[in-house]
């Protein structure tokens, strides 16, 4: 199933923007306007994240993202997209053009990382990946205190960031509980 999507519109080439680890497609709100005069601009909401989250079966792990990466990009009918992720989208961005050669005009990974590289860089990427796909599953569905949206706000604010995007983003990445603490996306199910 395509990923959850929202289209900025825009003219020229096609950029996908993918988010960081327990984020949602609303961080990309105030940098989609400032593509649209040159692009034709889409962000999405990463497996078992914000939307895309809701209802998912399938566990996280890239090879489960790359498929509903490519799946998005056909669905929209654009394949040679631009990805341009943050974070866990970065490193999402950089396996997918790895894995497509030749299909995707180009990727930007901003902040993208793997960690303790062994003798090889294969065995490094694999060490990474299999590391940031348990931490992806280990963040899911975690209890936040009545006041996350808040510390999110606040959080937010030290870095530029205006209070009502900020705010818009936390609500799209978890879900409030009964009893006023929230519950990050997708909850349980989407995480294995």
């Amino acid at each position: 199933m395509p990923l959850h999507l929202h289209d900025h519109g825009g003219e020229g080439p096609p950029l996908l923007l993918l988010h960081g680890a327990g984020r949602s497609l609303a961080d990309w709100e105030a940098t989609a306007p400032l593509l649209t005069p040159h692009h034709r601009v889409l962000a999405a909401d990463l497996p078992a994240h914000g939307y895309s989250g809701v209802g998912a079966a399938e566990p996280w792990t890239f090879d489960s993202a790359v498929a509903a990466v490519e799946e998005t990009l056909h669905a929209y009918d654009v394949p040679d997209a631009i990805l341009v992720g943050h974070s866990l989208g970065g490193m999402l961005a950089a396996v997918y053009a790895e894995r497509h050669p030749g299909v995707t005009s180009g990727v930007v990974d901003l902040d993208g990382m793997w960690w303790d590289a062994p003798e090889s860089y294969e065995g490094a990427e694999r060490a990474g990946r299999e590391r940031m796909d348990e931490m992806v599953r280990a963040g899911g569905g975690q209890v936040a205190p009545a006041g996350y949206v808040e510390q999110q706000v606040a959080y937010a604010e030290l870095f530029g960031i205006p209070a009502a995007r900020a705010e818009a983003s936390a609500r799209a990445s978890a879900v409030e509980l009964p009893d006023g603490r929230w519950q990050t996306l997708p909850g349980s199910g989407g995480w294995s």
